[in-house]
């Protein structure tokens, strides 16, 4: 007998569900940042900051957290940079790499270099290093290869 969840069809139930169980289980750190808090109101900022190990700006910090958006604004968001740079090589630089690859199938990342040092000189391009040649492949959807025609088991193609 196959078991399922309730809210299997319905749209939204794996997301919801999985924000409610991130909220319904209070991190460590979040309780340890209420508790703080509760000590400051019995016994003074000065010796919440003492038994915390923290300064008291923060604890100033996790105060307003804790007004503006409930106990769930203690939880520690993620550090990650919201934009990340992206790479940006002009498309004719990437095209040349393709076109590498495709006349000389799987060629390396060393030996794409040294193709392409002198077209890029040639086009006053800069031309991109090894290891981000490398990247550039790799961060390619097909890896910038040809893919050989498979033969059946009779050397037909298909």
């Amino acid at each position: 007998m196959l078991m399922q969840h309730i809210g299997v069809g319905y749209f939204g139930y794996y997301r919801a569900t999985a924000y409610a169980m991130k909220h319904s289980l209070m991190p460590e750190i979040a309780k340890l940042r209420m508790k703080a808090l509760n000590f400051w109101d019995k016994h003074g900022i000065r010796a919440a900051a003492d038994a915390f190990d923290v300064s008291t700006r923060t604890l100033y910090w996790w105060r307003r957290l804790l007004r503006t958006g409930g106990p769930e604004a203690l939880i520690p968001r993620s550090k990650a940079p919201l934009v990340r740079r992206s790479r940006h090589w002009h498309p004719d630089v990437l095209k040349e790499i393709r076109r590498l690859r495709t006349e000389l199938p799987n060629l390396g990342k060393e030996q794409i270099f040294v193709r392409l040092k002198p077209w890029c000189e040639a086009r006053h391009f800069t031309c991109p290093s090894t290891s981000t040649i490398g990247r550039i492949i790799a961060g390619a959807h097909d890896k910038m290869r040809m893919i050989p025609v498979r033969l059946s088991a009779r050397a037909k193609p298909g």
